[in-house]
C-alpha cells in the first residue's frame, strides 16, 4: 500500500515533507511515545510552512505512522479537535497589540490637546495672525457645517432693481461696518478671526441659500450676528440677493446706493 503522500490528493509541498518527517521520527527509534512523536512532526511542519499551514497534527501523524509502519490506530490517540494553533494565537496577539496601539495613541493625542488648551498655550488675540493650520482647519470646518446645514432653496425675492436697492440699504445700515462699504475704501478684514470678508472687493462663493442661513443664524465665535432674531426672512432674502450680486450690480442700483451715503 502506497503511503498517503503518494496519492494524488497530496500536494507537492506535502510530499516534500516526507523525507524530513521520516528522518525526525527515525531518529527517535520508532519507540517514542505518540505525544512526543506528534510534537516532533508538528515542529517540522510549522518550521517548513512558516505559517503553520492548514493541516491538523492528527493528519500528519497518520501519514508518518503509515510510512513508518506504526500501527495506524495510534493516530487516533490524539483527538481530532486537539490542534496546535500557534500561528492563530500569534495573529490574535498581533491584532490585539495593533488595536491597543491605536487606542493608546488616540488617548494620548486627546490628552495632549486638552492640556494644550487648558494650560493656555492656544493664542486668542485678534490682532495676532493665526497659524496656517488653524486658519485652514477652522475655515474648512465652518464651510463644511454651512454646506451641511443650509437647505438649498430658491431665493423667494426676485433680483429686481427695487429689491436689490432694498437689500443694499439693509446691508449698508447693518453690515458695512464690518464687511465694508460699497466703494470698498475701508478694509476691516483683519480685526476678527476668521478675517471678515470684504464683499465689495472679493464677493462670495457661498450660494444664496447658504448666505441666508449664515445671515439668519450667525457663526459661533466669529462676530457674525444671528440676524434672524431681529429681521424677518423677507428682508434677509433681499439682502442675500444683494450680497450674491455685489460684484456685478446694475449701474442703476449702484448709483442709487452711492447717492444715499
Amino acid at each position: 500500500m502506497l503511503p498517503p503522500w503518494s496519492s494524488p490528493q497530496f500536494s507537492r509541498s506535502e510530499g516534500a515533507l516526507h523525507g524530513q518527517l521520516v528522518s525526525r521520527c527515525s531518529e527517535a527509534g520508532n519507540v517514542v511515545p505518540l505525544r512526543q512523536l506528534a510534537t516532533q512532526v508538528s515542529d517540522v511542519v510549522f518550521d517548513l510552512l512558516g505559517v503553520g499551514g492548514s493541516y491538523s497534527c492528527t493528519r500528519w501523524q497518520f501519514a508518518v505512522c503509515q510510512g513508518l509502519s506504526v500501527p495506524a490506530h495510534y493516530s487516533q490517540e490524539r483527538p481530532s479537535n486537539e490542534r496546535l494553533q500557534p500561528v492563530a494565537t500569534s495573529k490574535k496577539a498581533t491584532m490585539k497589540t495593533f488595536l491597543l496601539g491605536i487606542i493608546t495613541g488616540f488617548v494620548l493625542l486627546t490628552l495632549g490637546a486638552m492640556l494644550y488648551l487648558r494650560l493656555g498655550f492656544a493664542e486668542v488675540r485678534a490682532d495676532v495672525a493665526p497659524s496656517g493650520w488653524e486658519t485652514h482647519l477652522m475655515t474648512a470646518a465652518v464651510r463644511a457645517s454651512v454646506q451641511r446645514e443650509a437647505q438649498e432653496v430658491r431665493n423667494p425675492v426676485a433680483p429686481t432693481d427695487e429689491n436689490l436697492i432694498a437689500g443694499g440699504k439693509m446691508f449698508m445700515n447693518n453690515c458695512a461696518g464690518c464687511h465694508g462699504g460699497i466703494d470698498g475704501a475701508e478694509d476691516n478684514s483683519g480685526t476678527l478671526f476668521p478675517p471678515i470678508p470684504q464683499f465689495h472687493n472679493v464677493g462670495t462663493t457661498y450660494t444664496e441659500a447658504q448666505i441666508f442661513w449664515i445671515a439668519k443664524h450667525g457663526i459661533r465665535r466669529t462676530g457674525m450676528f444671528a440676524n434672524g432674531k431681529w429681521y424677518p426672512d423677507k428682508d434677509l432674502w433681499a439682502m442675500v440677493a444683494y450680497v450674491s450680486r455685489i460684484r456685478s450690480l446694475p449701474p442703476t442700483v449702484r448709483q442709487a446706493l452711492q447717492s444715499k451715503k
